[in-house]
């Protein structure tokens, strides 16, 4: 060891305990972009899956990743960042939950409306869960996000959809255009011309089927702005 800096012998020294943690720093790492990606995407199409119980459907899209987020997160999870430093967005968040929880509670159908009022709650608390696992790893959350998204509906375009009419099989045409919308500027995390290229010609051929005239003006505009964004930081 040398007397004059011993930490620099001691950085050479495999501490067992450290190095089980950073392994599984890096693991989560892999897998939290994965996973959200995956839930997001679930949460997008649950109501196809169970039209008659949307409820039940979205309840466990949404819910599903809450014990793994907890194992990799753990409080950082429970009580994102986003609330314990943003006093006013919490005061904001909860103000909006406690306005809309009597309205759910006296609507025309109380039990479904009280039934969505939960699912909010457990997504703004989740969302802002997800977000905090993500930081450091946004750009792989994208690029995983923008690839499976763009190949489930393309799988789904060309073994169900025959040219007539509106592709509508698993949402409506125009929310199919939306969540293309957002699978397009997600394919900007890529580096690769050729992969954003691809993505991006199979998200247009996908609002083109769903003849969303307004998700088709908004996929323009999206590629304007965002190409325009990745030119100028690269």
């Amino acid at each position: 060891m040398d007397p004059l800096n011993p930490m620099a012998s001691a950085q050479g020294i495999p501490f067992p305990g450290l190095t089980r943690e950073r392994r599984k720093s890096r693991a989560a790492g892999r897998l939290v972009p994965f996973l959200t990606a995956l839930w997001l995407l679930g949460i997008l199409f649950a109501d196809n899956a169970a039209p008659d119980s949307a409820q039940v459907a979205q309840g466990i899209a949404l819910i599903w990743i809450v014990p793994i987020a907890v194992a990799v997160g753990g409080e950082r999870f429970l009580f994102a960042p986003v609330f314990r430093q943003h006093a006013l967005v919490f005061a904001a968040v909860l103000a909006f939950l406690l306005i809309t929880l009597p309205q759910a509670l006296f609507s025309g159908d109380p039990t479904a409306s009280f039934s969505f009022w939960l699912l909010t709650v457990a997504g703004t608390v989740i969302c802002a869960g997800m977000w905090s696992l993500l930081e450091g790893h946004e750009l792989a959350f994208l690029r995983v996000y923008s690839l499976l998204g763009i190949a489930v509906l393309t799988g789904v375009l060309l073994m169900t959809y025959e040219g007539l009419g509106r592709f509508d099989t698993i949402r409506n045409p125009n929310a199919i255009g939306l969540i293309v919308i957002s699978l397009i500027s997600s394919s900007f995390a890529f580096r690769s011309v050729p992969v954003r290229t691809v993505l991006i010609a199979a998200g247009v051929l996908t609002i083109l089927a769903a003849s969303s005239r307004s998700a088709l003006v908004g996929a323009m505009i999206c590629l304007l702005y965002t190409s325009d964004a990745a030119d100028d930081s690269a």
